[in-house]
């Protein structure tokens, strides 16, 4: 059976963020890394709070980041 009751589907917000090189120095040499910044009060709004753990899961072309579910 078929119902008329609707979901509302609503998209995820796309943010364009710069990779940055950062420096990083250890006793024998130095290297450049990339760096993601994330920062803004649209961080707060999805539900990342000062001081919170995250989890950052990695795949090939792809950061998944969600906070660690106490």
């Amino acid at each position: 059976m078929r119902t008329n009751k609707r979901q509302t589907i609503r998209r995820p917000d796309v943010r364009s963020l710069k990779i940055q090189p950062k420096m990083r120095f250890n006793e024998y040499s130095q290297k450049k890394v990339p760096e993601i910044k994330l920062c803004g009060n649209w961080m707060q709004k999805l539900g990342f709070e000062f001081g919170e753990r995250v989890i950052v899961t990695c795949m090939p072309n792809l950061l998944i980041i969600r906070p660690i579910e106490q």
